[in-house]
């Protein structure tokens, strides 16, 4: 699907100031198409959600599919846009507040459908949460990470080390972002040759 067939992107577009959206259109469209795939009662996992923006987005298309999902906020700095974004609405969000590295090992194995991570954590603990994303992500689950940048002059450049040193430099990217993606079964396999 074009990104511009139903008009999503320019919509998106002027949402995004107003939901002080961190990741681009192009990324609240792919994040959107995920999580629209969430299987019935399943659940959705947020790892730096901030200002809500992009947790706004995978709710409406919870909300759309009517998969009855459960989403999850990690963030250790809640801003208020967050917390009154999701007071009071359907479907209910969770916010954990605190830091990802200390919630990850507490979330039991085999549990999460979707988890999307945008903290600004590099290095070995981006390793040790992509490790816990692998082992907490169920068999079909699917992890999407932001900040993968190629250019230095941009930041972020620890997240795409650890990532790159994670899976050995065989990164699946999405076309078009700074959004790497990675299945449970490839996490696993990514970890078992680091040990």
């Amino acid at each position: 699907m074009n990104y511009e067939d139903n008009g999503f992107i320019k919509r998106v577009e002027t949402d995004l100031v107003k939901y002080k959206c961190m990741i681009s259109a192009i990324e609240v469209y792919q994040l959107f198409c995920y999580a629209k795939k969430i299987p019935k009662y399943g659940v959705y996992l947020e790892m730096g959600s901030m200002y809500g923006g992009s947790l706004y987005y995978a709710r409406k298309a919870i909300e759309i599919a009517r998969s009855k999902a459960q989403l999850i906020s990690i963030e250790v700095n809640p801003q208020q846009e967050l917390i009154d974004m999701i007071d009071g609405h359907d479907p209910v969000v969770t916010l954990i507040r605190g830091r990802v590295e200390n919630i990850l090992p507490l979330i039991k194995d085999n549990s999460i459908d979707l988890i999307f991570h945008d903290t600004d954590i590099g290095g070995n603990f981006l390793k040790q949460i992509i490790y816990h994303c692998g082992r907490i992500l169920k068999k079909e689950g699917i992890l999407i990470g932001h900040d993968y940048l190629k250019n230095k002059d941009r930041g972020f450049i620890e997240t795409k080390q650890a990532v790159d040193e994670f899976f050995s430099g065989k990164v699946r990217l999405i076309e078009g972002t700074i959004l790497y993606i990675a299945s449970k079964k490839e996490i696993i396999s990514a970890e078992k040759v680091l040990k």
